[in-house]
C-alpha cells in the first residue's frame, strides 16, 4: 500500500511544479534526492512514467509494454523511491516531512521528474524527432 501511495505520489509529483515558499527542509531534501539519483535512477522514472502514459486510450497503441513489464516498472520505480526516500535521503526525507508536511514530498520528487524529463527531452534521438 506504501509503495503505490509513493508511486502516485510520484507520477503526479513528476508533472507538478514545486511551491514557491519550498522551506529549507524541503530544499535539503530535493537537493539530496537530486544528488542520489544517477542516470540509470533517472532512466527507471521515465520508464515508468512512460509505461503508465502510455496506459491512456490516446497513445495505448503506440506502447508495446506488457502487463508484466508495467508491473516490472512499478517495482522499481517505488523500490527506487524507497531506497531514496528510506536509504540515501532518510535525514532530509524525515525533517522535510517534520517541518513542512505530506506535501514536501511531491515538491522534492516533482524537482527530481522534471530533471529526468529534461534530460530526456535533451537527448539527441528525441530533439531530432521533434525536430522533424
Amino acid at each position: 500500500m506504501l509503495k503505490n501511495a509513493l508511486l502516485t505520489a510520484v507520477l503526479g509529483a513528476a508533472l507538478a511544479t514545486a511551491p514557491a515558499n519550498a522551506s529549507l527542509y524541503s530544499d535539503d531534501m530535493s537537493r539530496c534526492l537530486l544528488k542520489s539519483t544517477s542516470e540509470d535512477d533517472k532512466a527507471t522514472f521515465v520508464r515508468w512514467i512512460f509505461a503508465a502514459m502510455a496506459s491512456s486510450p490516446h497513445v495505448a497503441r503506440l506502447s508495446t509494454a506488457s502487463r508484466d513489464e508495467r508491473a516490472r516498472l512499478h517495482r522499481e520505480a517505488a523500490d527506487l523511491t524507497q531506497r531514496l526516500m528510506l536509504t540515501d535521503c532518510r535525514n532530509e526525507t524525515v525533517a522535510a516531512l517534520k517541518y513542512d508536511g505530506i506535501g514536501t514530498i511531491e515538491a522534492s520528487f516533482g524537482l527530481l521528474g522534471q530533471t529526468a524529463m529534461r534530460d530526456l527531452m535533451m537527448d539527441p534521438a528525441v530533439v531530432t524527432e521533434m525536430e522533424a
